[in-house]
């Protein structure tokens, strides 16, 4: 008469989730608190590297007279600059923000981080947005230009540059072999990059070293460089202060100034 109930109860027991004999089981909290444990050590030096650079960064900035933020307070990643996002699904973010302003030029400096978002569906028939394949951080500085440019890019020569000027005749060569050498040059107005492409221009570009990248567009410069360390990051300011200058007396008034054309983050 128990043969039933006793087969009952084995088919039960059988039938029991591996989740529900790991969730009643004595060992289950010190499995979590270890998980726990090893994710926060595996995060902690990226953390702590983190906030040392804002502090090392806030630090230099302050020395110098300037102004620091750890977050994007200027709302910088507002402009979608072909360095920085290459495909429509790409994102930057900015952190370790550092404004030189001397009344004549303003200047930004900070880390970017490239991502890309993905639309994800759930079972529930919503999607959220999910940020995958986060990019390494970088150094880049953002400075006003007192012109209207076309979108120009000078960026490090390589072998898939090379191949493509060969195979576009799209790339510009100037009177610099450093320059030719070192750097790829494409814009949207060929005219434009010849006229810009002044020995001046050349001379500030090149002190880069092959470094830097460039990105001309409408009244905004950026330059990105590999992410450099917090006691450069004044100095990188101080470079990248000498472009409207340089490049206001090589153009003149060839291509007016962007006011009320192109934004500029306050």
């Amino acid at each position: 008469m128990n043969t039933p109930l006793l087969s009952s109860s084995l088919a039960g027991s059988a039938q029991r989730t591996v989740v529900d004999v790991v969730s009643e089981a004595w060992w289950t909290p010190f499995l979590l608190l270890g998980v726990v444990t090893v994710a926060g050590l595996w995060m902690l030096p990226s953390l702590v590297k983190h906030r040392g650079r804002a502090a090392q960064i806030g630090k230099a900035a302050v020395a110098a007279g300037h102004r620091f933020q750890e977050q994007d307070g200027p709302g910088l990643a507002r402009n979608r600059f072909r360095l920085l996002v290459p495909d429509r699904r790409s994102r930057w973010v900015a952190s370790n923000v550092v404004t030189a302003d001397d009344g004549s030029v303003c200047v930004h400096v900070f880390d970017a981080r490239t991502f890309t978002e993905h639309e994800v569906e759930q079972s529930s028939g919503r999607s959220r947005i999910v940020r995958r394949g986060q990019g390494s951080s970088r150094s880049a500085a953002l400075v006003h230009l007192p012109i209207n440019a076309p979108r120009t890019l000078i960026t490090h020569e390589n072998l898939v540059s090379k191949l493509f000027a060969t195979a576009t005749r799209l790339d510009l060569d100037v009177e610099s072999d450093l320059f030719n050498t070192s750097y790829h040059v494409i814009s949207e107005d060929r005219r434009f990059a010849r006229a810009l492409l002044e020995a001046r221009v050349i001379d500030l570009i090149v002190q880069g070293e092959g470094q830097m990248a460039f990105e001309f567009f409408g009244n905004r410069l950026l330059v990105t460089a590999p992410l450099l360390e917090p006691h450069l990051v004044v100095g990188f300011a101080g470079y990248v202060r000498h472009f409207p200058g340089v490049v206001a007396a090589v153009l003149g008034d060839r291509y007016p100034d962007a006011t009320g054309i192109e934004t500029w983050p306050a």
